[in-house]
């Protein structure tokens, strides 16, 4: 089945428009269905669960890296998938307790987003993965340490993914990077500040602050989106009326 798949997935994506995108359709169920058997032959030869997972995962990211600047998305889905299943075994061959399980994970999304500043194929695609990843897997780093040791790295990076997004006015990574700082903050000052009123106004001064930030953001995109000279696409009638002059 899956040499079938693949199979039909190199005829289709020398073509173009639906059948391409049909084709790293079938491209995803082959790298699925590949995976698959080899780890269930892994298991045949008695190799353990974690080592079963993690080879097929990781030969699906090294396809997925070397495909990621040709195909239009089964490389960008593809990828952060299989990084997130050799993360996850990962943690599970070191044995990672509650606390340190989190931090493969939120490599895995920087290093997402990261890649997603590249010339690649749906680039913004793989920074909204990424920066999902991040909010799933930062709170849940700074919820497991008490001091500042939690906290502070996942703000860092969830202000420098903001920063990389406000800079360069891609705002898939505004939202995800907003929530990473003010859940952070607020998980901290909940455990920390005994005082519901200090806990209720750095809670709300946090939040107004990435608010602020965030609409900014939004509000430049517009204006430079307000200032750019849109031209009349080319289409076939203004063609007939080219020839028609």
């Amino acid at each position: 089945m899956a040499l079938l798949a693949g199979y039909a997935a190199v005829l289709f994506q020398k073509r173009a428009g639906a059948w391409h995108r049909l084709g790293e359709v079938l491209e995803l169920v082959t790298l699925g269905a590949a995976a698959t058997a080899s780890g269930l032959v892994l298991r045949e030869l008695e190799l353990s669960g974690e080592w079963s997972a993690l080879i097929p995962a990781a030969l699906v990211v090294l396809w997925s890296l070397v495909r990621i600047r040709f195909a239009e998305f089964a490389a960008v889905i593809s990828l952060p998938v299989g990084s997130m299943v050799v993360a996850g075994t990962i943690s599970a061959l070191l044995e990672a307790n509650d606390e340190t399980s989190a931090l493969p994970f939120l490599l895995v999304g920087v290093i997402m987003v990261l890649i997603g500043t590249q010339e690649i194929s749906s680039p913004a695609l793989l920074r909204a993965i990424g920066g999902l990843i991040v909010l799933m897997a930062g709170p849940g780093w700074s919820a497991g340490r008490e001091g500042l040791e939690g906290v502070l790295p996942v703000v860092a990076i969830g202000a420098v993914i903001f920063a990389i997004g406000a800079s360069r006015m891609w705002l898939e990574l505004i939202p995800t990077s907003s929530l990473v700082i003010v859940i952070s903050v607020v998980n901290y000052i909940v455990r920390k500040v005994d005082n519901e009123v200090l806990q209720g106004v750095t809670i709300v001064a946090t939040g107004l602050t990435v608010l602020v930030g965030a609409t900014m953001v939004f509000k430049n995109r517009e204006h430079h989106g307000g200032t750019r000279t849109h031209r009349r696409p080319f289409t076939s009638s203004a063609r007939r009326s080219g020839h028609g002059a």
